[in-house]
């Protein structure tokens, strides 16, 4: 990957333009006064925040040199899971890799979001509905287990991707999510009123805007 750095003299205050070239796509960020950072210099646990001021959790860096990210907030839609327990046909799964999925290319640069595979593997230990690739997801219980020190808690409960049981064991319906106090427990898919959390993959190497805190 090449990186190119613009310095552009407005009135006495420099203006960065930095161009990254991803998988062959531009990505284009405005730096005034050199706010941004590399997505790898942050650690895990660190806030940081796109151009319109979202605010995302670093969760992990890879050796690939890709970083897992999750958003701080939920989202303001709460959501129906979906017909069944599936993730694979789930209502926010079409929303997420759609027209949720296009803004974050906005965002951070066209083809930046890296896809990753979603194990559906249930709380009981069946593999009914096997494993998905998605650019944007839920978490798993497994992914929430790991990175719950580090993501917080927010204020209202929010879903997960992991089925409860599966058709092996007579259940389609209900899913897993995380509560307020950061405790799981389970709810029917079509329960309208869920919180979604976005994750996602992204190239370490890209700028961010980091938290100000």
């Amino acid at each position: 990957m090449k990186n190119n750095v613009s310095v552009i003299n407005n009135t006495g205050k420099d203006i960065i333009v930095i161009v990254n070239k991803i998988n062959g796509s531009m990505q284009i960020r405005i730096d005034e006064g050199g706010k941004l950072v590399r997505l790898f210099t942050l650690k895990p646990g660190n806030v940081f925040r796109d151009s319109d001021g979202v605010e995302y959790i670093v969760c992990e860096h890879f050796i690939n040199d890709t970083t897992a990210v999750v958003t701080k907030k939920l989202l303001e839609k709460k959501w129906e899971f979906g017909l069944t327990n599936n993730w694979g046909n789930s209502y926010i799964r079409a929303y997420f890799n759609g027209e949720y999925f296009k803004e974050l290319e906005n965002k951070f640069g066209t083809e930046s979001i890296i896809g990753h595979e979603v194990d559906l593997l249930s709380m009981d230990g069946y593999d009914d509905y096997g494993t998905c690739v998605d650019k944007v997801s839920l978490m798993t219980f497994d992914q929430y287990r790991k990175y719950s020190k580090i993501i917080g808690k927010v204020d209202s409960w929010w879903w997960l991707a992991t089925p409860n049981q599966t058709p092996s064991r007579n259940d389609s319906s209900y899913v897993r999510f995380v509560c307020s106090d950061g405790g799981v427990s389970c709810n029917g898919c079509g329960y309208d009123g869920g919180g979604v959390r976005p994750f996602f993959i992204l190239p370490s190497s890209i700028f961010v805007f980091p938290d100000a805190e």
